[in-house]
């Protein structure tokens, strides 16, 4: 007999179910069960039977209800021809089932556990070969008792049982399921099977989406199967459940194994006693981020080296140490002590060495936010900038689960305040963060203060004769004199140290005379810098009336650094004599040359150039804008020999002298565009920041192909916004639409379809009401594309001839248009069209001789070829484009290529260099945003792990585009992912799942009009049916993929119809044997 409880409730003998006639009945039977071997009292029995209402006969009734439960145990009996295994016996008011508990599948499904359960303790943490043997005996075991527990369960424990008890009873017995649910998970992730607790704990987390100890096994078990960001991607989903139903943030466990994932710590650490890999030889681990600059000399600082060093040795919580200086004096050597001690503790502190500037004292920059400096901590760490929140406290937890259990050291430099730094500060942290500010941090208790005073008067001695040499600096007191006049600030000492090294005609009397000049030393540089300022003045009064001017106007450069035309035009002076200025600059140490003919200040020498320039107001202005100006008539000369074609506004007249360099060809205008870019920018966002919004707008439409094909396309989107505002504002709708069109372009290029057709259209309605030509064809021509990106194919087209029949006699934008129409009719798998296209954009493309655009028609080319079969010809367009790009092309336009290269290449004989190619490609596509062909890459990388067999890694990749395609809208990505996860699943024994994926694939593919990508899903899954045994639907997918192919590639075409061919003969044969 066997009494069955996971489930509907029952009796059982020799597998005949017994009848109960009663919800009341079962009740009963379940309540008695429940507590075998222990009486239940009548009124416990009573309360559960009648929900805590019993009737007045309610104990007559009970009789009753256990007579029939009698009565059914001894038909039981009868049934099997032997003694009754149960019987139901009244002692002190109480009734009691007596019988074995392992009769009862509820008891019996708690002994196999707890035995599962102390087998897989047993068997944790078994270190040595012998001992890991036996505790892989004993997880089998393990395992095979957990199944059969399982085996026990046919569904909801008391099943269709009604009233308050039974829910409670059914409560608890699920939570003592899910209990050992968590440890078989749990031994399932020690032997490495992820992908079956993945199934199973998908289908649990569903039932209990908020249970977080089941969210932490999910998050483990997707890392596990290499699922990093789907694992991420629960925890947010979890994240925002328990803030949107409980107001509350997921606990401290939970955070925590986020926080590792999120790290991609080793599996070890996530799963306890997790059982080694096979060997497969040694991979050395990468090295943790490392950025800290060179080190400059370090002069004394014996005893603030000597604890930082000590105090970083503290316990786990984590030394936080808050470097001052005087009254937040500068120059006195806080960023070099900080460097020397992070260097000298990089092996305590292995996971990392981060330096980042916080800017409080720079000319150039604003202080860095708490949220920018977030976002530069989070990008060292390697955390991509779609995967940082933009909430400041989502963000602050963010970095703060980064750091959790790393060992790093980070410099926070030149902290502006507390506000500023405490954001970035984690709360419990192995790493050691080392802050330099000009001011106490009081504000910050976690914080050790370390002060950093001026230079002893001997090390300051000492710093002086070893820049100098002992030759000229015999004299100790006359030297002491020199330091002291320079306050005993290192950064003083070393500028007055090499003046007076780089002027063997002086000796240290002169010297000590200049530095005692009066008015001598200015009285004060903001925060009491006086001391500081008497050095720079020094410098300063020794240059004559144009190396000052030159010096105070340079300071007005936004750029990270500058070449000597930007500083010819700055100046006001032509070229010959600003080099020479230049020359005597850097001779005084009042400008640095990091590299070769370029040149910039130390950040307290432009402060202080920046304030003696603060009273000239309009010659600052006029200084300004010559800069503009330079910027503005180079970029423009530079765009003009890179795209001699490109549609452009006319520039007003110049305004101003300006000095520009003469570009010898286009490779000398690309090399002055890659080196001045990060300099044009800031020109032009100052511009934007100084009011100066027309020549802002003016300078964004000369570097908007530059800013494309560089990849600066977040600082193009706020350059063209701004441009846009301005031509708006000033009521020039013709302008305005080119500015709105470059907006549409980048847009377009980082996949924000969207916000590209809301600028394109926009652009477009300008256009057409200026009635003007180019730009209306290049707004349709942009529209085309857009509507190409998101698979409507027909769309495309029909705009793309509209915008042909507006090029006329511009043979360069008329090949463009046609590549594009060429791209659309190949993915519509109208290959005839698809030629005529090339063959016209390749006419045109002679005519103009644009080698960039032939990098990319040749690409496009080598599409065709592929997707006619024709491998090999493919392969050598693609590379034939590649070495064209290498001079011509963008970075972006180079990892297109090689990824397509990569889909040309023979598996499994050249994996490792097309997981290469695709690798390098996804990275580029990654780090500039580009998330279409990120997308196209990732099915690239499955594709070619499918095809060498290794189908887990295929069907993660596949995952991960098809999330993305989705995101993103683009349906030819969509429908590849599709069939790659279906080819995948079949390769894995998943039929049900393979054909459904396989079946939405061929499905979208037709929807969206993709033939091609029809005609794989119609044959992968016409195999998949042909090897079920389903022949005749087989047969018909096939021909459905033959008639699909047949137009554009005879290579697969011959392929599927040898199928058909094979197939029909089989069945002939088979019908001539029946007959």
């Amino acid at each position: 007999m066997e009494i069955h409880l996971l489930g509907a409730i029952g009796l059982s003998a020799n597998g005949t179910v017994l009848p109960l006639g009663s919800d009341r009945e079962r009740c009963l039977l379940a309540s008695l069960a429940l507590d075998v071997g222990r009486p239940v009292a009548r009124d416990v029995l009573a309360a559960r039977l009648w929900d805590d209402e019993p009737p007045e006969r309610a104990r007559a009734n009970l009789h009753t209800y256990i007579s029939r439960l009698r009565r059914v145990i001894r038909e039981s009996a009868a049934a099997t021809g032997q003694r009754p295994e149960a019987a139901i016996s009244l002692r002190a008011h109480s009734y009691t089932l007596d019988a074995e508990p392992e009769i009862i599948d509820w008891h019996r499904y708690l002994r196999l556990a707890d035995e599962a359960r102390a087998a897989a303790e047993s068997a944790a943490g078994a270190p040595d070969e012998p001992d890991r043997d036996r505790a892989a005996h004993k997880e089998a075991a393990a395992l095979a008792l957990f199944k059969q527990a399982d085996g026990l369960w046919s569904g909801e424990a008391l099943s269709g049982l009604p009233g308050v008890w039974a829910q409670a009873a059914r409560t608890s017995m699920a939570e003592r399921r899910l209990t050992a649910t968590h440890a078989r998970v749990e031994l399932l992730m020690r032997q490495r099977q992820f992908a079956d607790a993945v199934s199973e704990l998908t289908e649990l987390s569903e039932l209990h989406p908020m249970d977080e100890t089941l969210t932490r096994h999910l998050m483990v078990a997707l890392y596990g199967s290499g699922r990093h960001a789907d694992a991420l991607a629960v925890y947010q989903r979890v994240r925002r459940l328990l803030r949107d139903r409980l107001g509350t943030d997921p606990g401290e466990r939970l955070a925590h194994t986020h926080g590792l994932v999120l790290r991609q710590v080793p599996l070890t650490d996530l799963v306890p006693g997790l059982r080694p890999e096979a060997p497969s030889g040694p991979s050395p681990s990468a090295p943790g981020p490392r950025n800290l600059p060179r080190r400059q000399r370090l002069v004394g600082r014996t005893s603030e080296l000597g604890r930082l060093l000590a105090e970083s040795t503290g316990g786990s919580a984590g030394p936080v140490i808050t470097i001052e200086a005087i009254s937040g004096m500068a120059g006195v050597g806080k960023s070099t002590l900080a460097l020397h001690a992070a260097y000298r503790l990089g092996d305590r502190f292995p996971d990392a060495q981060i330096f980042i500037d916080l800017h409080a004292h720079s000319v150039t920059r604003a202080p860095l936010t708490p949220a920018a400096g977030l976002v530069a901590l989070l990008r060292a760490f390697g955390i991509p900038p779609t995967g940082i929140p933009h909430d400041l406290q989502e963000r602050t937890a963010l970095w703060r689960t980064v750091l959790t259990g790393k060992r790093a050291v980070i410099v926070l430099d030149d902290a502006q305040n507390s506000e500023q730094v405490a954001p970035l500060l984690p709360d419990d942290s192995d790493s050691l963060i080392l802050i330099t500010s000009r001011r106490r941090l009081t504000e910050l208790p976690s914080a050790r203060p370390v002060f950093v005073d001026v230079l002893p008067l001997d090390d300051a001695v000492d710093l002086f004769r070893r820049l100098v040499g002992t030759e000229r600096a015999g004299d100790t007191d006359k030297i002491k004199a020199v330091v002291e006049r320079c306050a005993l600030l290192p950064l003083a000492v070393e500028i007055v140290a090499s003046r007076f090294k780089a002027r063997p005609s002086w000796n240290l009397d002169h010297l000590l005379e200049r530095l005692s000049r009066e008015p001598g030393r200015l009285r004060e540089i903001r925060d009491g810098h006086q001391e500081m300022a008497a050095a720079f003045e020094m410098s300063y009064n020794a240059l004559t009336t144009p190396q000052r001017a030159a010096f105070r106007r340079l300071s007005l450069h936004p750029g990270p650094d500058f070449g000597a035309h930007a500083a010819a035009s700055i100046i006001g002076e032509p070229l010959d004599r600003t080099e020479r200025l230049i020359e005597d600059l850097l001779d005084c140490h009042l400008l640095q040359e990091p590299r070769a003919n370029r040149y910039r200040f130390h950040d307290l020498l432009a402060e202080y150039a920046m304030l003696l320039a603060e009273s000239e107001g309009r010659a600052n202005t006029d200084a300004f804008l010559r800069l503009v100006e330079h910027a503005l008539r180079t970029a423009d000369s530079a765009d003009r020999w890179l795209r001699p074609h490109r549609s452009r506004l006319d520039l007003p007249a110049p305004a101003r002298d300006v000095c520009t360099p003469a570009f010898a060809d286009a490779d000398e205008a690309h090399a002055w565009v890659v080196e001045e870019m990060e300099c044009l920018l800031a020109v032009e966002q100052r511009a934007r920041r100084l009011g100066h919004t027309a020549e802002a707008a003016w300078l964004a439409h000369v570097l908007a192909e530059f800013a494309d094909s560089e990849g600066y396309w977040p600082e193009a989107v706020d350059m063209h916004r701004a441009a846009a505002d301005h031509w708006h504002t000033a009521a020039s709708p013709h302008a305005e639409a080119w500015a709105l069109l470059a907006l549409a372009g980048v847009h377009a290029r980082a996949s924000r379809y969207p916000l590209s057709a809301e600028a394109a259209e926009h652009a477009l309605a300008l256009a057409r009401a200026c009635s003007d030509r180019p730009s209306t064809a290049e707004a349709l021509n942009q529209l085309g594309v857009l509507h190409w990106h998101v698979s409507e194919y027909d769309a495309a087209v029909t705009i793309l001839k509209e915008a042909l029949a507006l090029r006329g006699d511009d043979p360069w934008n008329r090949a463009r248009t046609f590549n594009n129409m060429a791209i659309t009719y190949l993915h519509m798998g109208d290959h005839k069209n698809a030629l005529d296209s090339f063959s016209r954009a390749s006419h045109d493309l002679h005519l103009s001789g644009d080698r960039r655009l032939e990098g990319k028609l040749l690409s496009n080319m080598g599409d065709l070829h592929r997707r006619a079969g024709a491998t090999e010809s493919a392969r050598s367009a693609y590379q034939e484009a590649l070495a064209l790009s290498a001079d011509s092309g963008s970075e972006n336009d180079r990892a297109v290529i090689r990824m397509n290269i990569a889909g040309t290449m023979r598996i499994p004989a050249e994996l490792d260099t097309a997981v290469e190619f695709y690798a390098s490609s996804l990275a580029v596509f990654r780090r500039l945003g580009d998330r279409k062909n990120e997308t196209s890459a990732l099915n690239g990388l499955g594709t070619v792990y499918r095809t060498a067999g290794r189908h887990t890694e295929a069907a993660i990749h596949h995952d991960a585009a098809l999330r993305l395609a989705r995101e993103l809208g683009v349906g030819d990505d969509e429908a590849a992912a599709l069939r790659g996860l279906g080819l995948a699943a079949a390769a894995a024994g998943q039929y049900d799942r393979a054909r459904a994926h396989l079946e939405e694939a061929a499905a979208l593919a037709l929807r969206i009009g993709v033939p091609e990508e029809e005609a794989l899903a119609c044959e992968a899954l016409a195999q998949l049916l042909h090897d079920e045994g389903r022949q005749e639907e087989a047969r018909g997918l096939w021909q459905r993929a033959l008639t699909l192919f047949e137009p554009f590639n005879n290579v697969a075409a011959e392929r599927i119809w040898e199928r058909v061919i094979e197939f029909d003969q089989n069945r002939s044969r088979a019908w001539r044997r029946e007959a």
